[in-house]
């Protein structure tokens, strides 16, 4: 297969020709772009981007962090075959050596975000379809009873923005506290004591 504009002599025969003739026309042949990457939102809130064909030497995966900073990675394709991805990568991308999938774990893209790429040969690109990183529900917060009858409630991941807490207080009210991420406590109804973050 001839590819990057290469250019080849095509030889002309005739009905009399007993050998193939010294000479004929050159012509040139067309580079092709890459096929496009598959972008694939997985379940668990990461996103894998993979390359569709041998051409792609370079993939570039844009997308947003969890703390709604822009980012862009490009994985490249070396000359013995391996991928890999510059020095300076965000924490939580990585790429495959062997195959060139990239993948933003969980931690590393926003939730519901848009995830776009594209596949390079060097010479000419070609976009591939966008896709959204999922919204994964928290894991659940653990609630502990402890021997002097106080109660911890802690959040279990770092998706974990607000925790709420219910409970019933000495004079038999019923009480809301919410703790968020950002700082501070407020109640759901005033006068409470006795509660700290």
């Amino acid at each position: 297969m001839v590819t990057g504009f290469q250019s080849c002599a095509l030889p002309i025969y005739d009905n009399t020709a007993a050998t193939a003739p010294t000479s004929g026309y050159t012509v040139q042949a067309g580079d092709v772009a890459p096929t496009a990457p598959v972008a694939v939102a997985v379940a668990d809130g990461s996103v894998t981007v993979t390359p569709q064909d041998g051409d792609t030497s370079a993939l570039t995966v844009d997308y947003t962090d969890e703390t709604g900073t822009a980012q862009s990675v490009t994985a490249t394709k070396g000359s013995n075959g391996d991928w890999t991805l510059p020095a300076g990568t965000p924490a939580g991308v990585t790429v495959n050596a062997t195959t060139g999938v990239v993948t933003l774990s969980e931690n590393a893209v926003g939730d519901g975000t848009t995830v776009s790429s594209e596949a390079s040969d060097g010479a000419l690109t070609t976009a591939g379809a966008n896709v959204t990183a999922g919204n994964v529900a928290p894991t659940a917060p653990l609630a502990t009873a402890l021997t002097n009858g106080s109660v911890t409630v802690a959040p279990q991941d770092g998706d974990t923005t607000s925790l709420t807490v219910n409970y019933t207080d000495e004079t038999g009210a019923a009480q809301t506290v919410i703790a968020n991420k950002a700082g501070g406590m407020k109640a759901a109804e005033s006068g409470f004591t006795n509660c700290n973050v």
